[in-house]
């Protein structure tokens, strides 16, 4: 009498969800949503693919310069736990704005940089910057814009595990008379709610109720056949 073994089948080490494939080209795309964190006095950012609250609704600063300069810098970190290729077009949609207060002539623009970091060594793969806003006010108003930003990787990009993939966003202001101040920022919140500063306040709203405040980043990782 022979006994037939079964041996159960493992299953896999990791599972990859993709937020939607596309067919043609071949990648699976996942939509990372920015957000921050606050440990005690330190403020740090990052990417999740699930939708949570964000300790800041926005990230904003101020400047009183009549020319643009850098008034925010975050890195957006999320460590890949299994090795990634990333290759086609990353699409970033963000909310940038600023509180033009009574004065006029002020400006906002974002640029925003996708990086490669190993543990020690920083490595830039692209950057795009997004369009010029310029509003003239008159009266203390949130002027904020939803943006869209295509960035494309050309050659594939791998990522070992543990290695970190780093979205910076920068985002450059102007005072219209180099001396009123004029805050600037984006949106930071992967649950969308609504800037609840007031338009007076310090800091003030900058992004008006009707603009997301939702920070996505939809990257475009090779599937492997």
């Amino acid at each position: 009498m022979t006994l037939k073994q079964t041996f159960p089948v493992p299953p896999p080490s990791f599972l990859i969800n993709y937020s939607y494939p596309d067919i043609s080209d071949g990648t699976g795309n996942i939509i990372f949503y920015g957000y921050s964190s606050k440990e005690d006095t330190t403020t740090d950012y990052h990417l999740h693919s699930v939708v949570l609250y964000s300790n800041d609704i926005v990230t904003s600063a101020s400047t009183i310069s009549a020319s643009f300069v850098k008034v925010v810098d975050n890195d957006h970190d999320i460590k890949f736990n299994v090795p990634q290729d990333i290759k086609g077009t990353i699409r970033v949609v963000l909310s940038v704005g600023m509180n033009s207060g009574t004065d006029v002539g002020h400006g906002v623009y974002a640029i925003v940089k996708i990086r490669h970091w190993d543990g020690s060594t920083e490595t830039e793969i692209a950057s795009a910057q997004t369009e010029t806003q310029t509003w003239d006010g008159g009266t203390s108003e949130a002027q904020s814009k939803t943006m869209n930003l295509n960035i494309p990787i050309t050659t594939n990009k791998h990522f070992s595990k543990d290695q970190t993939f780093r979205v910076t966003v920068e985002i450059w202001g102007k005072s219209g008379n180099g001396m009123a101040g004029v805050e600037c920022g984006y949106g930071i919140d992967p649950k969308d709610r609504n800037d609840d500063r007031s338009l007076t306040g310090s800091p003030p709203k900058i992004i008006d109720d009707d603009h997301t405040k939702q920070f996505e980043i939809h990257i475009p990782t090779r599937i492997k056949k």
